[in-house]
């Protein structure tokens, strides 16, 4: 399982780079477009990330100008949390010889639980399965907090078999440039079918 998950990051990495920075662009706006329909009537905290380098950059658009937005920071080896903060606040922090871009440290503020929380990933499949970078912040924190998982990928990160361990936290839906997937209703179907 190890091998096939290390055989798909490469892939995905590779398909990743090779995407053209416009076509890149239109796909993120797409993407963008799609969330705020699939956010519409939701209510409660959303959870997002700070895109980091070919992750889909869900921030294109004005369609979260108005929104309260959580950010996760990272605090130890093996939790996150997610705190209150816009992008402009996010400040730069080095985690495991990667800056990423995290809420300020403020002292006086608890963490947020997010109603829902927006997950990036290098693979999805139309089930929920999920691949991310392999350090399983994510899927330790949708373990324990239980939110509306949303995976947002370009429909070329959508694979039909995906391995997943018993610790890979499934997505709720999956947002590409192209559709909205419900992905239980999708692992519903595939029980019914003989």
């Amino acid at each position: 399982m190890v091998a096939d998950k290390t055989e798909l990051r490469a892939k995905m990495r590779r398909f990743l780079r090779a995407i053209d920075p416009q076509i890149k662009r239109s796909w993120d706006e797409a993407i963008g477009k799609n969330l705020a329909q699939f956010l519409k009537n939701r209510k409660g905290p959303l959870g997002v990330y700070a895109p980091f380098g070919d992750e889909v950059d869900w921030t294109k658009g004005e369609w979260h100008k108005e929104m309260s937005l959580l950010f996760p920071e990272i605090e130890s080896e093996s939790e996150m949390s997610f705190h209150s903060a816009s992008l402009q606040q996010l400040v730069t922090k080095v985690v495991f010889g990667f800056k990423l871009k995290m809420p300020p440290q403020n002292p006086g503020q608890s963490p947020v639980v997010p109603a829902v929380v927006v997950v990036p990933g290098l693979a999805f499949s139309k089930t929920g399965a999920r691949l991310g970078r392999g350090r399983g912040y994510f899927d330790r924190y949708l373990a324990k907090h239980r939110p509306v998982a949303v995976g947002v990928a370009y429909e070329g990160q959508l694979v039909e078999d995906l391995p997943a361990d018993p610790t890979d936290w499934p997505m709720n839906f999956v947002v590409t440039e192209k559709s909205i997937y419900d992905c239980a209703s999708e692992r519903n179907r595939l029980r019914r079918m003989p």
